[in-house]
């Protein structure tokens, strides 16, 4: 999808194994300090043009409110998938977190997906630090119990929530090989933003593979959503490579 600011993103979800070669789905990222009236035209054009998911950005004071702008989307369409693309474990309360995506699925129908991440840009601008791999590893089970329904300790209290939804899945944004390892281990889906060239794509992917092993779980259960970056720009020189890394 082509817009004026540069910084929507193309995401391919790949295909399990047992799918057939051919099925791969697209979405589209947004991410920027846009209206949230544009986010809503996002992604009715998104769902018009036949995409499977827009995913929304989520930066304190760079980016609208996640999950105003969700909810805005959600209501605007009928079919496509809502996710946030992604929210973290540090500026977000894990509760607040479950929450809002459990109202977000039970008022969309279902069509929510949570992703999650160590914290990236939304840390950075607010002067704080990104969770590493193993407070990451502790967070994003005890997300994924709370949007089960599960009960969790928290601070010594049992807490478990009472909004009754479908069941959201869990997408971990993965930065760092331990961080893809962990999403192997407990995520029921993956987010790479490694660039789209072939080797880095299976370098990371070799990482949730082990990860996946290490808990017992057959990789090939996990959707993996490739994040494919695009801008539109008047000087060629200001483009990325394709194939390029991330800095």
């Amino acid at each position: 999808m082509d817009v004026d600011s540069g910084r929507v993103h193309g995401h391919a979800l790949l295909p399990r194994a047992e799918r057939q070669v051919g099925e791969v789905k697209f979405g589209a990222g947004f991410w920027g300090p846009f209206p949230l009236g544009r986010y809503v035209e996002y992604a009715v054009t998104a769902e018009r043009l036949g995409f499977d998911a827009v995913w929304v950005g989520d930066t304190q004071l760079l980016t609208p409110d996640l999950y105003s702008a969700m909810a805005l989307c959600a209501n605007a369409t009928s079919r496509i998938q809502i996710g946030s693309g992604v929210t973290n474990t540090v500026t977000r309360d894990l509760t607040v977190t479950a929450g809002g995506v459990l109202a977000l699925n039970e008022f969309s129908g279902g069509r929510c997906l949570l992703g999650v991440g160590v914290g990236g840009s939304a840390v950075g601008t607010v002067g704080l630090a990104a969770d590493g791999a193993a407070e990451f590893r502790r967070k994003l089970a005890l997300i994924k119990a709370l949007v089960a329904g599960e009960s969790v300790t928290l601070n010594g209290t049992e807490v478990r929530g009472k909004i009754r939804a479908p069941r959201v899945p869990v997408y971990a944004a993965s930065s760092s090989p331990r961080v893809r390892r962990v999403a192997g281990e407990l995520a029921d889906g993956v987010i790479l933003n490694v660039g789209v060239a072939p080797e880095l794509i299976r370098e990371a992917l070799d990482h949730v593979a082990n990860g996946a092993h290490r808990a017992g779980r057959n990789p090939a259960s996990l959707d993996i959503v490739v994040i494919a970056g695009s801008s539109r720009t008047r000087s060629p020189e200001a483009s990325s490579s394709p194939g390029r890394r991330p800095r």
